[in-house]
C-alpha cells in the first residue's frame, strides 16, 4: 500500500513517523495525534510484528490500569483501521469492553453526607461504564462490518462478542450468516 503525498499533507502527517527507530516511541507518545500514532503502528507492524505486538500489549495494559480517555480514543480508532491486523483490532475492542471503572463502597460508619456523595459519584461511574461499553461495542461492530479476510477464529470471537449487545443485533446476525455461509 502506497502513501499518497496529498494524504500526508491533509492529515498533517510528519516525516518522523516513517523513521523505523522512532515508531515505537511515536505509538507510545500520547501527545502525538491519534492519526500519526496509528500510522506509526501500521508501519511498525509491517516492519517488525513482534515490536508492534509489544506496543499494543503495553497500550492495552496502560488502558486496563488507568482507563484514560486518550487511550480509549486511540483503541477505538484502531477498530476502524482495516490496514491493521484483525487480531490487533479485536484486541483493542476487547480491551475497551473489558475495562470497568470501580464504584466506591460505603461503610455503615460513614457520615450520611459522605454516603450521599458516594452514591452520586457511583451513579456517575455507572454512566461512564455504560458509555465505555457503547464505545467498545461500536468498535467491535466496526470490526465485524469490515471483516474481509479476518481469520475464522477471530471472526467467530468477534461475532460472539457482538451478539451480547442488543443494539448491534442486526450487524451480528448479518456477520453470523456471512460466517456460516463462508466457504
Amino acid at each position: 500500500m502506497a502513501t499518497q503525498i496529498c494524504d500526508l499533507i491533509e492529515e498533517g502527517y510528519v516525516e518522523e513517523v516513517l523513521d523505523y527507530d522512532n515508531q515505537q516511541n511515536i505509538v507510545m507518545d500520547l501527545s502525538v495525534s491519534i492519526h500519526n500514532r496509528i500510522e506509526a503502528l501500521v508501519s511498525c507492524y509491517n516492519q517488525d510484528k513482534h515490536r508492534a505486538v509489544e506496543c499494543l500489549s503495553t497500550l492495552i495494559s496502560q488502558y486496563q490500569m488507568s482507563g484514560i480517555k486518550i487511550l480509549e480514543d486511540f483503541l477505538r480508532r484502531m477498530c476502524d483501521v482495516p490496514r491493521l491486523p484483525s487480531f490487533f483490532r479485536l484486541e483493542a475492542a476487547k480491551a475497551l469492553l473489558e475495562y470497568e471503572e470501580l464504584e466506591d463502597d460505603t461503610d455503615d460508619e460513614d457520615d450520611e453526607e459522605i454516603v450521599k456523595s458516594m452514591r452520586i459519584e457511583n451513579e456517575e461511574v455507572r454512566k461512564r461504564n455504560i458509555k465505555r461499553t457503547e464505545v467498545g461495542s461500536s468498535g467491535l461492530e466496526a470490526i465485524c462490518s469490515t471483516m474481509g479476510e479476518i481469520p475464522t477464529p477471530c471472526r467467530v470471537e468477534a461475532v460472539c462478542l457482538l451478539m451480547k449487545y442488543t443494539e448491534h443485533k442486526p450487524t451480528a446476525e448479518r456477520c453470523f450468516l456471512d460466517l456460516v455461509n463462508d466457504v
